[in-house]
């Protein structure tokens, strides 16, 4: 898809914007070049060189026609929110400068743009936690109005000044609107460590404590147990993958018809750049949750085939007449190491 692209007109305009003459570099020569370049790259596709390109003309000489450019490229690449922020400045800094048509062309892609962004209602259990989303910071809670999100996968991230941290996963849809309550809970104090029993002598430097017997390690995790937990979290990711493939099915269908219907739609009108895209939109849309089907299932089976092994390794130990657990056991420098024990009989 090509976007709408200013050329020689805007060129004429940076060319004639009034440059200062305190300087003896004109600015405006450096804000022509990286602009003649940044429309070379647009026309090729490379949307992301060539906002680069915009953006140093507009830093270089700041003109309020580049904006049009930065907005257009934003769009092209997906990031609606950007492109709205750069169109509205336009429309601000230009005022009467703007033609009524193009006026009329750069809101009704606000609207468009606008009307598609989901919203996320985010809240914590406790007040004063810093929300980032996708690592961008939000702000603290409560937070007094939805967060405005494209489309997509999003990592919502809530942090306490106490250290304690809690990171969810949300898929928007477009216009979309969720709610996210996320639960933090406050960080554990540090607990002093239990003096050892007197009649206990310590172990010699450099060797672990003798394992306990099977009554006195509660804390132990067996190798059957593992493979279940394995096994039951990659089955309960295998229900998403296939929960994520049955919504994007759906929107697969209606990607494949709205680009049946571009294809007998006569080009160039302001219609079918909308419509254009919309269709973009949802083609990246698809992509983003295939890859998500793809992690997913990747996830799934990687953790049911550990499940698959774990209970093997236990299954033939048991034959040998013992049970293995992994355990965690302190040294006699008071720190902690993982450890292999056995338990003789059922």
């Amino acid at each position: 898809m090509r976007i709408p692209i200013l050329g020689v007109t805007l060129l004429a305009c940076v060319l004639s914007a009034p440059a200062s003459h305190a300087e003896e570099t004109d600015p405006r020569a450096e804000a022509a070049a990286h602009y003649a370049r940044g429309l070379e790259l647009a026309n090729q596709g490379q949307y992301q060189q060539a906002l680069d390109e915009f953006n140093a003309a507009y830093a270089a000489s700041p003109h309020f026609a580049v904006l049009y450019n930065v907005g257009q490229a934003e769009m092209a690449l997906g990031r609606p929110i950007e492109a709205i922020a750069a169109l509205t400045r336009y429309l601000r800094d230009g005022a009467d400068k703007v033609p009524l048509s193009r006026r009329e062309q750069v809101q009704a892609q606000i609207a468009l743009l606008d009307a598609k962004l989901a919203e996320l209602t985010i809240t914590t259990n406790r007040a004063g936690a810093t929300i980032r989303v996708d690592e961008r910071e939000i702000g603290r809670t409560p937070l007094f109005e939805p967060v405005r999100l494209p489309a997509g996968v999003h990592t919502v991230t809530a942090l306490l000044p106490d250290g304690a941290q809690a990171t969810r996963s949300v898929t928007l849809a477009e216009a979309d609107r969720q709610k996210l309550e996320i639960v933090l809970i406050a960080a554990a104090a540090a607990m002093p460590a239990a003096p050892a029993p007197a009649s206990a002598p310590p172990p010699p430097d450099g060797h672990l404590a003798p394992a306990p017997s099977r009554g006195e390690r509660p804390g132990a995790v067996t190798l059957r147990r593992a493979a279940i937990g394995a096994t039951s979290a990659g089955v309960l990711l295998a229900g998403a993958a296939v929960g994520v493939y049955l919504w994007n099915r759906g929107r697969y269908e209606d990607w494949q018809n709205a680009n049946a219907a571009l294809e007998q739609a006569p080009s160039g009108t302001s219609i079918y750049h909308q419509a254009a895209i919309a269709n973009n939109q949802l083609a990246d849309s698809l992509t983003t949750a295939n890859h998500a089907i793809l992690g997913l299932s990747l996830a799934a089976g990687a953790l049911v085939a550990t499940g698959a092994t774990l209970y093997l390794v236990d299954r033939a130990h048991r034959r040998r007449s013992g049970e293995l657990a992994i355990d965690w056991r302190r040294d006699a420098a008071g720190g902690r190491t993982m450890a292999f024990a056995w338990s003789i009989g059922w």
